[in-house]
């Protein structure tokens, strides 16, 4: 019954405005109450809700969310131009189907940022230093990390397995530490210094000792992880490369390495 009119249909003289002259009101409210008389017979039917026990259409609800998926990847494809595999499992991140069109829209965007900032940096020195500034260039890196730690892992390892080039190979390598420590970039910066001062890093122990190279090379090769373990991480962080490699053939070249006896 329509609470304003109380289903007479009219207030006063005129039609009631809000069920229009209905006397009911078609449309409820969530803060409409209603009072049902508890049965006082035990023989009688338990009390239902007005208006039945409502069912939640969940094919619906099922069909809402594949819309929401297909619009999530619409718009992504927009954006990056390519979409993302799906990984069963959830805790896994879905890699991008082809990663091309992602590095030229993040190269677009890098140089629209490098532009803003070149301007900045030119309107602030040219307020504070009107006569001796002189011009600057302001070059952002290309760098980017786009892929997990284990796709790029597996890529550097089938490379490696097929003799790449050692300069390809690094490549690899250092993408792999920055993935794997993307949230940690001294970490990264760490072991991608290490990278170049182990001699071959890209070969094993025994492809190194076969190879007509100098003899502390080899042993440089074969001590690099005790050198490792006894160098201070923060000489490894502080130094650079030429200082810890001199450094760790100094380590290897006095190493004592007894022959084994056999009977």
């Amino acid at each position: 019954i329509c609470p304003t009119c109380n289903g007479t249909k009219k207030v006063g003289p005129d039609v009631c405005t809000t069920c229009n002259g209905a006397g009911f009101i078609g449309r409820k409210d969530v803060s409409d109450a209603f009072i049902v008389k508890r049965p006082t017979d035990r023989e009688e039917p338990a009390t239902v809700p007005p208006a039945g026990y409502i069912q939640t259409d969940v094919v619906t609800c099922e069909e809402n969310r594949r819309e929401l998926d297909w619009l999530f990847d619409k718009m992504f494809h927009s954006l990056w131009g390519t979409t993302v595999e799906k990984s069963d499992n959830e805790t896994a991140t879905g890699r991008f189907i082809d990663a091309m069109p992602v590095y030229n829209r993040l190269n677009a965007l890098a140089d629209m940022a490098q532009m803003v900032h070149q301007k900045l940096a030119e309107i602030i020195a040219k307020h504070y230093f009107p006569v001796t500034f002189l011009g600057a260039k302001i070059s952002y890196s290309r760098r980017y990390i786009i892929e997990s730690p284990d796709v790029l892992w597996s890529r550097y390892q089938d490379a490696r397995g097929k003799r790449s080039p050692d300069m390809a190979l690094n490549y690899m390598l250092e993408q792999f530490y920055y993935s794997e420590f993307s949230s940690n970039s001294m970490m990264a910066d760490y072991y991608v210094k290490l990278m170049y001062v182990e001699p071959y890093v890209h070969y094993t122990i025994v492809e190194v000792d076969a190879m007509i190279i100098p003899e502390v090379i080899k042993k440089a090769k074969r001590f690099f992880p005790e050198w490792i373990r006894d160098t201070p991480d923060t000489d490894i962080i502080t130094k650079d490369v030429t200082q810890l490699s001199n450094e760790l053939i100094i380590y290897a070249d006095k190493v004592d390495v007894q022959p084994i006896k056999t009977n």
